[in-house]
């Protein structure tokens, strides 16, 4: 490895050590030698390097299911898939179309004058990230596993690219809070097991999900309209860029608006989560990454920085993280214990039958 050039070590690098071990990584060292052999060339190919690469990073994340199960996995991904449709098909709606009653108001002269420049039909560059999380639920629905993944990795990258794509377009965007929010149940979704395959009533559920929090979006949308402040009209509030701006001030602005009642929700599902952990632990964290996508919507419209709001993202982030982790040594070890427990139970109540003359068993102590 010493007389070899830097580059194959570092691909080696890329998978754990644990892999390396058994002669595997031999075996790779031997294949990209030859491949490069077999090409005259004495560096692997920028397509070796970025298979190697890929497959190598591929194998250290599987190491997440140590730290985090499947299970948990995949009720985080399950919960991400439900919020992450139902705010898209809801900001849709409110945000990027013109529906009569909801978002077909006019807004302020001048703030006309500043966010122009329409795409067609709707008002921002996130459209395209809206319809990847449409298909993405379509894939998790239908089943289709390889697409699953795929579909929101690219719903990540297309809101992350969201803010760029507005500057270099001089269109508009959504606020920043709603963009990490999005990418925050984006890798929600990401990280289900690929292996998973939802089952039918399962998907009712997912799909009756989608429907009852996007009705309840709207729902408090609507209901949210009722006072008035003085300064506004109705018509001003129900336009499309009110929806994401506001001139004046950010009282207003839909994230950090809707960031205090779904705080006050996921509080709620977190003391449940709680009161059924013995029966159901991998709750419990699934309430703490959606801590994290909460948290993010108080972060601002024009940059992702508001009062105490990158302090309040990065403290749920570690806290969530920290909370699974705990939860999974915890109950690991209580639940095991616990089954312990019972099975000892078991076994001396067996005992002591066997132990009975004339017992259930038909077993007595002179035989």
């Amino acid at each position: 490895m010493t007389e070899l050039p830097r580059t194959y070590p570092v691909l080696l690098g890329c998978y754990p050590r644990r892999w390396r071990a058994n002669g595997r990584g031999d075996e790779l060292l031997a294949v990209l030698l030859d491949a490069a052999d077999a090409a005259g060339r004495s560096r692997p190919s920028a397509l070796d390097c970025l298979d190697v690469s890929v497959h190598g990073v591929a194998e250290r994340l599987r190491l997440m299911g140590i730290v985090v199960p499947d299970g948990v996995r995949l009720r985080i991904g399950q919960v991400s898939v439900v919020l992450g449709s139902a705010l898209a098909i809801f900001l849709v709606l409110c945000g990027e179309l013109r529906v009569p009653g909801l978002s077909d108001g006019t807004s302020p002269n001048h703030l006309d004058a500043f966010l122009h420049r329409d795409l067609g039909p709707f008002l921002t560059v996130e459209v395209p990230a809206y319809a990847t999380w449409l298909l993405l639920l379509t894939a998790y629905l239908v089943g289709a596993r390889r697409a699953r993944r795929e579909l929101a990795l690219i719903a990540v990258g297309l809101t992350l690219f969201a803010p760029m794509l507005a500057v270099l377009t001089h269109h508009q965007r959504p606020p920043g809070g709603l963009l990490a929010s999005l990418a925050v149940l984006g890798v929600g979704a990401a990280v289900m097991p690929a292996a998973m395959v939802p089952t039918t009533p399962r998907r009712w559920v997912t799909a009756g999900g989608v429907l009852a929090v996007t009705a309840t979006l709207i729902g408090w949308r609507l209901w949210s309209l009722r006072d008035i402040p003085p300064a506004y009209s109705r018509s001003w509030l129900t336009s499309r860029p009110m929806f994401y701006w506001n001139p004046n001030g950010d009282h207003l602005q839909i994230n950090r608006a809707l960031a205090g009642p779904a705080t006050w929700l996921v509080i709620a599902a977190g003391v449940l989560a709680l009161v059924v952990w013995v029966r159901r632990p991998a709750w419990l964290p699934v309430v703490a990454f959606v801590f994290v996508a909460v948290s993010c919507l108080r972060l601002g419209t024009t940059t992702f920085s508001a009062p105490h709001a990158q302090r309040d993202a990065v403290a749920w982030t570690c806290a969530a993280f920290g909370l699974i982790v705990l939860n999974y040594v915890v109950a690991t070890r209580y639940l095991g214990a616990r089954s312990h427990r019972r099975w000892v139970g078991q076994r001396d109540l067996i005992g002591a039958h066997l132990r009975t003359p004339g017992g259930e068993f038909g077993v007595s102590a002179g035989r």
